[in-house]
């Protein structure tokens, strides 16, 4: 059987659901950091999965940002951070 490009939105759909249960307000930097880092390598993916598709520019251009954005906030995490399961199921994702 072949993999598809659902079955992979499913598995990340998972592990987004899973970051989901561990991200809470009383977080430290440290694990917050390592969070970044993980969406930040996430949105780049996602824009550059995003260039393929129909309009990919409207699509693409706002993920870019956000991962210039996030990169830009980012700063040196622990090796104990980034095995947090927030940081995990994001960069799994």
């Amino acid at each position: 059987m072949d993999t598809t490009f659902g079955d992979l939105l499913d598995g990340a759909s998972t592990h987004l659901g899973g970051a989901t249960m561990h991200a809470h307000p009383q977080l430290d930097g440290d694990i917050n950091a390592a969070a970044k880092d993980a969406c930040r390598s996430l949105t780049a993916r996602l824009a550059r999965c995003a260039e393929d598709f129909a309009r990919a520019h409207d699509v693409a251009q706002p993920i870019h940002e956000a991962s210039r954005l996030l990169t830009r906030l980012g700063g040196h995490t622990s090796a104990a951070a980034t095995a947090h399961p927030l940081a995990l199921h994001l960069r799994a994702a």
